[in-house]
């Protein structure tokens, strides 16, 4: 069912969803004495295809179906707010003016958004999002949610199910950990502010597109891929530490220096592959180590050394101080003739592998690479 009237709409109501409704390209005002008005769609798809206007009431999208928003010239004032189901952006594809979500906050929490424009785009209002529960982007098509920052406001998941989704930068204050899932793209354009926050990567690619500071933790998973596909270079600082879980794929069309960044190999031998021409750059310590494991009075090693392999055609450079061999949790391990290990291997398979030096006690073993 498709209606083309123009709407005022005067507090919360529900959608029952028992077909899809579209209320058509009139435009919607927001009234009543009201500050929040609560729009729940229980099941199926309502659609607002034409302009919201109002002053000071926040819209909220509740319930597990869909509220889908076909309009790119909203300009309501008080914030959207998705507790619940999915909230599409129908119409931004080759727009000039992209407000569909008006002029105030937009905050998710426990949300799914889509772009079912037919084609990539681009929020371009300066909306500040507060996500504060999982979100998850289903990726019918490219979407820019625009410069505005994104707050964190507890540990959650962004699931990046496919396409790209790009957002401005991160914004955290309390320690959260925010974990990107899902096999499709995420890119930060600009700038984080994480402040003790970490960002995990688990799934998919993510790209460092832009800005000058992160100011918090990078952990990324094994078999994952990294990048920076904007075209310029970047050097990104306050990167407080980058954890390595394994095997890691640079791609992009430009280099990527987190400049004081310390590195920890946390898994055995792992394969780095850095695309040609292109340099991925670790500022700080790189730390290759073994850990003993104490059982009972003595100790036992495991059976692998942590080592690297470098393919592809590109450099990986690290800036600072690498040091290899054992650690036993309170420094490294003093006497490489207790274990079964005495150097590290490091295969080159293609590119320009980069040390600014190599530390530790000779004694250690640490400066022995095969």
């Amino acid at each position: 069912i498709t209606l083309a009237n123009n709407y005022n709409i005067n507090g919360s109501f529900t959608f029952t969803g028992s077909s899809a409704l579209n209320l058509g390209t009139g435009s919607v005002v927001l009234g009543g004495n009201v500050l929040t008005m609560t729009v729940t769609t229980t099941a199926n798809t309502l659609t607002i295809g034409g302009p919201i206007s109002g002053n000071g009431i926040q819209l909220i999208k509740a319930g597990v179906g869909t509220l889908t928003l076909n309009s790119a010239a909203s300009t309501f004032n008080g914030g959207l707010s998705v507790t619940a189901g999915q909230l599409n952006f129908g119409n931004l594809a080759g727009t000039s003016s992209t407000s569909a979500i008006g002029t105030g906050t937009l905050v998710l929490s426990a949300a799914t958004i889509d772009n079912t424009s037919g084609g990539a785009g681009t929020i371009t209002t300066n909306t500040p999002e507060y996500w504060n529960g999982a979100v998850t982007f289903v990726g019918s098509n490219p979407l820019n949610l625009g410069s505005g920052q994104i707050a964190l406001g507890a540990n959650l998941t962004l699931t990046t199910t496919a396409s790209t989704l790009t957002v401005n930068g991160f914004f955290g204050l309390s320690g959260y950990t925010l974990t990107k899932a899902g096999a499709g793209a995420l890119v930060v354009a600009g700038s984080s502010n994480l402040q003790g926050s970490t960002l995990t990567l688990t799934a998919g690619q993510t790209y460092f597109n832009g800005g000058t500071t992160f100011n918090g933790s990078l952990n990324i998973g094994a078999g994952l891929t990294i990048g920076n596909s904007s075209g310029s270079n970047v050097t990104l600082d306050g990167v407080f530490g980058t954890t390595l879980n394994g095997d890691v794929t640079y791609t992009g069309n430009a280099d990527l220096n987190f400049r004081n960044s310390s590195v920890n190999m946390a898994v055995g031998a792992a394969t780095y592959t850095v695309a040609t021409g292109r340099t991925l750059t670790f500022g700080g310590t790189y730390l290759a180590v073994k850990t003993p494991v104490f059982t009972g009075s003595g100790t036992t090693y495991g059976t692998s050394v942590y080592g690297l392999t470098l393919t592809g055609g590109g450099t990986l450079a690290f800036n600072g101080p690498v040091q290899f061999g054992w650690q036993n949790g309170s420094g490294y391990w003093a006497n490489p003739a207790a274990g079964p290990f005495a150097a590290v291997p490091i295969t080159i398979n293609g590119g320009v592998l980069s040390f600014a030096s190599l530390t530790g006690p000779a004694s250690n073993g640490q400066r022995t690479l095969l």
